[in-house]
């Protein structure tokens, strides 16, 4: 189960280093502008990751009250 974790980890690592990278290239195409992109991809990175957190707050409720495990 730990190597199972381990390898979950580095494939979310992964994925959101090529979920930054898309974002920074997408926002300097638009905009030929590096630190806007720097910026977007940043705030993109800890926008997404605090909201799975408020996403996991939400199912654990909600799987909770319905008895679901």
């Amino acid at each position: 189960m730990k190597i199972l974790n381990k390898k979950l980890f580095i494939k979310a690592v992964i994925y959101r280093v090529l979920a930054f990278v898309f974002i920074f290239l997408l926002c300097l195409i638009l905009t030929k502008k590096i630190h806007i992109s720097i910026i977007a991809g940043v705030v993109e990175f800890i926008f997404k990751i605090l909201l799975y957190y408020v996403y996991e707050i939400f199912w654990k409720t909600f799987t909770n009250k319905k008895g679901v495990k």
